[in-house]
């Protein structure tokens, strides 16, 4: 059985009306390759111990591939922008690929940062640059060692 078919993944965002929410596929990359991976919160979700170990789990989190498991999709949501009302905000260069649940009951939202554009974009590419990604992974793992609550990045 392959590596992704043995994750458990829902999609509940897809429950809600189809307004706050796009399906977009990711934009591939050239050469995706691991920078880091947290083998605590991967083996959390049943990924394996060591991700150089799978092509297929790279080309997936790196959005070279897609697989039916996955329906990444672009969040919509409202808020100020700017100082005005703004109801189109929404993920304009990540993609929600599926929610994961922890062995706990925990449900983790498992995105895609960097994925490329999104009808929520504006006039970006869509990308992420590999040094703020870094410094936001670093930020999150330190609020995380002291007790704050955080997003948790997997790769």
């Amino acid at each position: 059985m392959p590596l992704l078919d043995r994750i458990a993944i829902t999609h509940r965002y897809t429950t809600l009306p189809t307004g706050f929410y796009h399906y977009v596929l990711p934009t591939p990359l050239d050469n995706p390759r691991w920078v880091s991976w947290n083998q605590p919160l991967a083996e959390r979700f049943g990924f394996p111990h060591d991700a150089n170990q799978s092509t297929e789990l790279l080309n997936t989190l790196s959005g070279t591939s897609s697989t039916e498991r996955f329906k990444p999709l672009a969040m919509k949501y409202a808020g100020h922008q700017f100082g005005v009302y703004n109801p189109d905000l929404g993920d304009g260069r990540g993609l929600l690929l599926g929610e994961l649940t922890s062995d706990s009951g925990t449900v983790f939202d498992l995105h895609l940062k960097g994925a490329g554009q999104t009808p929520y974009s504006r006039s970006g590419d869509g990308r992420a640059v590999l040094r703020a990604t870094i410094r936001e992974y670093l930020c999150s793992e330190a609020m995380a060692g002291l007790g704050v609550p955080t997003h948790a990045p997997l790769a």
